[in-house]
């Protein structure tokens, strides 16, 4: 299921208006975000039903995952991206997180977000494969969609390619209390 409210006239105009309001340019590229001066999107009424749909993403992920679910997961962060066309996000992890996340506020419909797999780079013999997949590709790109929510680990080597169209995501962190 997808939310209806990211992918709204409202939902992006609002985060539209946060991103100029809050965002800086503080990557190499000229990504405009509110990493450094926003960070608690997901904490804002505004964004109440966005934080339920994530939380509940999250939980799926956990479970998909078989993580230990007698432990707390928490949200580290949130925080919005703002891309004109032609703008991308250079390769990079999040650190100081266990899970992470990229909901499309509005998406490009493009293969843009794309993983690094670090396991083949080290593989002394890369392995013929029937059918090429996510999971034994070097590299892997998905399709920015309105309201496409994806979960992975914090440490996967990810990035976004630059696009014809404008783009906005919520990006988050989890963490685990030991």
């Amino acid at each position: 299921a997808r939310l209806n409210w990211a992918h709204s006239e409202h939902g992006k105009e609002l985060s539209k208006n946060y991103c100029y309001q809050y965002g800086k340019h503080v990557f190499i590229t000229k990504c405009l975000t509110t990493v450094d001066s926003l960070d608690t999107v997901l904490d804002l009424p505004e964004f109440l039903d966005v934080r339920n749909y994530v939380i509940q993403g999250i939980s799926d992920y956990i479970r998909f995952m078989n993580f230990d679910s007698t432990k707390t997961y928490k949200l580290n962060g949130s925080w919005l991206n703002y891309y004109e066309p032609g703008y991308l996000q250079e390769p990079h992890i999040h650190h100081d997180s266990m899970i992470s996340g990229i909901l499309y506020i509005t998406g490009s419909n493009q293969k843009d977000l794309y993983f690094k797999n670090p396991n083949l780079n080290t593989q002394p013999s890369i392995p013929f494969v029937e059918k090429r997949t996510e999971y034994n590709e070097m590299d892997y790109s998905y399709e920015s969609i309105d309201g496409r929510m994806i979960i992975f680990m914090s440490g996967s080597m990810h990035g976004t390619l630059p696009v014809d169209c404008e783009r906005i995501s919520l990006a988050f962190n989890v963490i685990c209390d030991k």
